[in-house]
């Protein structure tokens, strides 16, 4: 999405109207289509019930959603699985907000 490209260039880079615009898309497409899925989501909190392949697919957006801190009030169900994906040994080793050394276990 629009939204984190812009992120990885130094804030003076950052193209604000276009990051909006990448919000937008997200607000109006892509997560009301992800809470639709998470309705039909089965017993154990992720895409297919029991974490899998699917949610991997997801990772780097649960990255860029913390990222930008976007207020997903309104999409229940993607707050909290995100939520839960982050919560995971896998999410936080690659996590914007965990250091190198942490992720690698060297110290």
């Amino acid at each position: 999405p629009l939204v984190w490209m812009p992120y990885w260039s130094p804030p003076e880079k950052r193209d604000q109207e276009r990051m909006e615009k990448g919000r937008e898309g997200l607000r109006k497409r892509d997560l009301p289509f992800i809470e639709r899925m998470l309705s039909k989501a089965g017993a154990g909190g992720f895409v297919c019930g029991a974490f899998s392949l699917a949610d991997t697919a997801l990772m780097p957006l649960a990255m860029v959603l913390e990222v930008d801190a976007m207020n997903l009030d309104e999409f229940p169900r993607v707050k909290d699985y995100l939520a839960r994906l982050r919560g995971r040994p896998s999410y936080r080793a690659i996590s914007p907000r965990t250091r190198v050394e942490d992720a690698s276990h060297r110290k």
